[in-house]
């Protein structure tokens, strides 16, 4: 949490998306993992945002979330934490900069959303929609199984190179 874009990106999510979503859900919690989170992130923390700085294992955190959001205001490549909560079959809410190295299908396999009003409306979606959650949750991760399964992209590739034989 200590690089400057993800910093951004939460911040503007503390203040332009997490008002709309309490005021819609106010038994809505949101917890900013990862690690060593500045003290103008630590200060922020509340009893329904919490800050939890660096943990052990991520796989608890994936399999107790509703909905994970990335709200990346610039990204560059595959965002790891993208891709593996869409593998545990959390939807997943994020801002079109952040699909551009998965190449998700949004509406699919993911939601997409730019701006904070359509990216809170996307996660009170999610949250006041059960159905919804396991339906992209479940597309999410098989969209993730067959794109970025090891065994699929060595069978691709020999596939490809015996084509170019």
């Amino acid at each position: 949490m200590d690089r400057a874009h993800n910093l951004a990106g939460v911040i503007w999510f503390l203040d332009r998306v997490w008002p709309r979503i309490r005021k819609a859900a106010p038994a809505a919690r949101f917890f900013i993992v990862g690690g060593r989170p500045p003290a103008e992130l630590r200060a922020r923390a509340d009893d329904q945002c919490i800050v939890t700085g660096f943990v052990d294992d991520l796989a608890s955190w994936y399999r107790a979330a509703t909905v994970f959001v990335s709200p990346m205001l610039v990204a560059g490549g595959l965002l790891q934490k993208v891709v593996d909560a869409m593998a545990f079959g959390v939807p997943v809410v994020a801002t079109s900069v952040c699909n551009h190295g998965i190449g998700a299908t949004p509406g699919e396999h993911l939601l997409t959303a730019d701006t904070a009003e359509d990216f809170a409306a996307a996660v009170l979606t999610l949250l006041h929609d059960p159905e919804a959650q396991v339906r992209l949750g479940s597309a999410g991760r098989h969209f993730i199984q067959t794109r970025y399964d090891t065994e699929a992209a060595i069978a691709e590739w020999e596939a490809m190179l015996q084509g170019m034989v």
